[in-house]
């Protein structure tokens, strides 16, 4: 069991790559909350990125897009 909380640890999990975004300091979950201009704060492992937010494409195109390039052809 303290194998597992450790392994949920929001540090160790930026460790691993993942990263947390935030949109006026709450954290980001949903992409169409957000407006063009809009600017975020993405934390990583080793530091904080601070973006502007040009453009936003929603899950679903994003989803199909990555099938398109996974499984070219298949509908």
């Amino acid at each position: 069991m303290e194998q597992a909380v450790k392994h949920l640890d929001p540090a160790n999990v930026l460790r691993r790559g993942y990263s947390i975004t935030r949109y006026k300091g709450r954290i980001l979950k949903d992409a169409s909350l957000l407006k063009k201009w809009a600017v975020i704060e993405t934390t990583m492992h080793k530091g904080i990125v601070t973006s502007i937010v040009q453009e936003k494409k929603e899950a679903e195109e994003r989803e199909q897009k990555q099938a398109d390039i996974l499984l070219p052809g298949f509908d």
